[in-house]
């Protein structure tokens, strides 16, 4: 018989796992501007925390940004740092507002205005860290206006589709629909499948060598990569950033690893990289002037701090998919309970975390195979674009219930 918080634990491993895949997929759509997107993972944020509490809702969005990292290659680097501390902060908040709605009518908030201020707060904490570690210029908050647009409207769509989603979950009568049942054809059947082999080290970016650096300790590379993330983002010196490209190159050249490989993993945050060049460059004022372009001058000053802030974003990406390339998800799992001791702070348990991320782990290939084939059998129309919400709140519902299974 098993006990009831290791269900409990597998309930929360399978919402992680939907999160993940949720916002593994939305991150393969191309963002205008860098930070602005819908958000799809933080309905499982906002469900949980209206049917599990604040501290599973917590677990949820931080264990989803963890695994979605390992999937992207991104574990350590700018991009994982900004969406690890805005979800973070930003469920705290959405947490506190709740608690605060359901103890004072007079400020009742309904899921749609909670999850509005979790919108704004990760937009706000994001922008707020590329000032303060990454582009130090202030031309970084012109963006701001664009980002709280931005926050309002996904903001809006996230809180109306997990509000529609609790909706259907508190109807237990409701009828199920075609939707609905081509849905569970597709997706619950053989989601966890005992006698399926799958090697989880296949998902993401790890390669299997043999190298020095392969079979270093997993403790071990998260410290290096760590102290030079810490270094590159106290020093703004240009030699500093060479000696530790220098350094990055003897790594690569041990982990047998071609090195155009990890260099092409830089697009991911093209429009972090063009961001990080083109504000300094055209904002600042200072230093000779090089070319002048309507209302902007181009000084020497801006194009060298541009390249500078290029150059960082550069090396700490390569730092972290280094990481990732030369180190399992379940060696870098295992790691977590000891990297994850400070969430005790507000009662997370590294155990805990890193069992629940195991056993995601080993459910997001079915999901996301499951996920792949459903998108491939849909015709791209405006019947397909009209249907999108509606199928999408019925999946969520659907993979909700399944978690009250004991499947995994």
């Amino acid at each position: 018989m098993k006990t009831e918080e290791y269900i409990k634990i597998k309930k929360i491993a399978l919402l992680v796992s939907c999160a993940t895949v949720l916002q593994t997929l939305e991150y393969l759509i191309p963002q205008p501007i860098p930070g602005i997107k819908l958000g799809l993972a933080n309905i499982i944020v906002l469900v949980a925390l209206v049917d599990l509490g604040f501290k599973i809702s917590l677990e949820i969005s931080v264990l989803r940004t963890i695994i979605s990292s390992f999937i992207l290659g991104t574990f350590f680097s700018p991009t994982f740092i900004l969406s690890f501390s805005s979800a973070i902060i930003s469920t705290l908040v959405m947490g506190l507002f709740y608690k605060l709605s359901t103890l004072n009518s007079k400020i009742y908030l309904s899921l749609i205005g909670i999850s509005l201020i979790g919108a704004i707060t990760s937009n706000l904490v994001q922008i707020s860290l590329v000032y303060l570690l990454l582009i130090r210029h202030k031309g970084i908050f012109l963006l701001l206006p664009w980002l709280g647009i931005s926050a309002i409207i996904t903001g809006w769509i996230t809180g109306f589709l997990a509000s529609r989603v609790c909706q259907k979950l508190e109807n237990s009568t409701n009828k199920i629909t075609s939707i609905d049942n081509n849905l569970q054809n597709t997706f619950c059947q053989n989601i966890y499948v005992q006698n399926l082999q799958l090697d989880n080290n296949n998902i993401g970016h790890y390669l299997n060598e043999n190298s020095l650096i392969h079979r270093a300790s997993t403790y071990l590379k998260i410290l290096i990569v760590f102290i030079l993330t810490l270094i590159i983002l106290l020093f703004n010196n240009f030699l500093v950033y060479t000696v530790i490209l220098f350094l990055l190159f003897f790594i690569i050249s041990l982990s047998k690893i071609p090195f155009l490989n990890l260099l092409s993993e830089t697009k991911k945050i093209t429009p972090f990289i063009l961001t990080s060049f083109i504000i300094p460059t055209i904002f600042n004022k200072t230093g000779e002037i090089y070319l002048k372009l309507g209302l902007f001058n181009i000084t020497r000053d801006g194009f060298f701090l541009g390249g500078m802030f290029v150059f960082r974003f550069v090396l700490m990406t390569i730092s972290a998919f280094l990481l990732i390339k030369t180190t399992s998800p379940n060696e870098l799992t295992n790691s977590l309970k000891k990297i994850l001791v400070p969430f005790r702070i507000i009662g997370l348990s590294g155990d805990r975390m890193a069992e629940i991320i195991t056993l995601s782990w080993s459910s997001i290939p079915i999901l996301m195979e499951n996920t792949r084939s459903f998108i491939k059998t849909q015709k791209f129309n405006s019947k397909f674009l009209k249907s999108f919400f509606p199928t999408l709140i019925s999946l969520i519902v659907i993979l909700y219930q399944q978690s009250d299974k004991e499947i995994i």
